[in-house]
């Protein structure tokens, strides 16, 4: 587990970072963690914990919430295409 807490914008400029510094990039993670403002090790360890999060989450292990229509209309029947209006 991770020694120290990301805040949301550190989240979103690591991600950012990690499309300007690619795997070419010479001193990719010091790069990065200048960035974010965090240590090489720290970086590299959120690296590694996004890496099993995107993997556990293409294994079907991560359920998504359920975000849609359904929300806005929870009393909307399933078959609303086949409804006549």
């Amino acid at each position: 587990m991770e020694s120290s807490s990301w805040t949301p914008r550190q989240n979103k400029i690591f991600e950012q970072a990690l499309a300007i510094y690619d795997r070419e990039t010479p001193d990719r993670w010091q790069n990065i963690a200048k960035m974010v403002g965090k240590s090489i090790e720290e970086v590299k360890l959120h690296y590694e914990i996004l890496k099993e999060d995107v993997k556990r989450i293409e294994q079907g292990q991560v359920p998504f919430p359920y975000t849609g229509i359904a929300l806005l209309f929870p009393y909307t029947s399933v078959n609303l295409l086949s409804a006549d209006f």
